[in-house]
């Protein structure tokens, strides 16, 4: 690809082993939606490439290879800096875990059309499941709640539209943008001179990079647009023991990303220890035997490795880093 490309969007998708089932379908979704013009960054990292990824001819894609496993952070950024030689004004970063469907790529242009307008240079996308297990269900209700919450103008969209995704009605984006203080790194829409002017992704961080570039777009004075279309299909096929170790991955890292913001996620520690209280009596959604189970596992998965590092930080000087393995 000439670095005089002129495309608008770039699509960044990170992968690893352990999704390995799905790339076909993820590459699928890809090459049926954009054109060979339309410029692909592709990362897979921690195990020998997949022979889907290296039968891949097709032009405008890139395709960078890792035997060590990368954090979300520093992929992310890895890609940043890949494609700023190219000139790419905004920038979709997702996961292999995701598909798209017919006229995504026409919506999101139309969408990034009104962002420019308002002079808006961040968006998170909406999302839905897909091939979802009974576990993977409650999880999917989980991170729809904690997108919808975060909304400015949640009169918009009413609490409960989270948690039955027959009933979820998405509203079309007109004069006024819907906004976010939080993001989803599977769906994340980026300005390229935005990450610029905030230095990029933490590169440190194995995974919560996402909110922490919402905080950081947030404390420059941006803003964070909610769109709620186009729709990303993320997939939630998780049993119990994924869910155990996703939580406790994310919570490992929370400390990280919280402490450096604490304007944006203020009384970290209280609120963690009302998690842990409340998940006892979870929230309508979740009251059936299951999602009682569910929420009572997840809640303690990441609240513990939460608190761990939490006291763990505190353990060491104000001016000494985190150390985490």
């Amino acid at each position: 690809m000439e670095k005089k490309n002129k495309s608008k969007l770039v699509i960044c998708t990170l992968a690893t082993p352990e999704y390995n089932y799905f790339l076909n379908n993820h590459l699928n979704s890809l090459f049926k939606e954009f054109s060979l013009n339309d410029p692909i960054f592709f990362i897979y990292s921690g195990g020998p490439l997949p022979l889907v990824l290296s039968q891949v001819n097709r032009p405008n894609f890139h395709l960078f290879h890792f035997q060590r496993k990368l954090g979300c952070g520093e992929a992310r950024e890895f890609l940043r800096l890949k494609i700023s030689d190219y000139g790419l004004s905004w920038i979709l970063f997702t996961d292999c875990d995701i598909i798209i469907k017919s006229n995504f790529k026409r919506k999101l242009i139309s969408k990034i059309e009104i962002l420019e307008k308002q002079s808006i240079r961040a968006a998170g996308l909406d999302f839905l499941p897909i091939h979802e297990s009974k576990w993977g269900t409650f999880e999917f209700m989980l991170d729809k709640n904690i997108y919808y919450a975060k909304l400015k103008y949640r009169s918009i969209y009413p609490w409960y539209a989270s948690f039955f995704k027959d009933k979820i009605r998405h509203s079309t984006m007109k004069n006024d943008i819907n906004q976010l203080n939080i993001l989803q790194g599977f769906a994340m829409l980026l300005k390229s001179d935005l990450l610029e002017k905030i230095n990029g992704f933490n590169k440190f961080l194995q995974t919560g990079e996402d909110r922490d570039i919402a905080a950081r777009i947030l404390e420059s004075g941006e803003k964070i647009a909610f769109l709620p279309e186009p729709i990303i299909y993320h997939l939630y096929n998780f049993n119990l023991y994924r869910i155990i170790k996703r939580k406790c991955w994310h919570g490992k890292y929370f400390p990280h990303y919280t402490r450096s913001h604490l304007d944006i996620y203020p009384k970290v520690f209280f609120t963690i220890i009302k998690m842990l209280l409340f998940s006892i009596v979870p929230p309508k959604p979740w009251n059936s035997l299951s999602g009682r189970i569910y929420y009572i596992i997840q809640a303690f998965s990441f609240g513990i490795c939460a608190l761990f590092f939490i006291i763990k930080s505190w353990i060491y000087n104000n001016e000494q880093d985190l150390k985490v393995d």
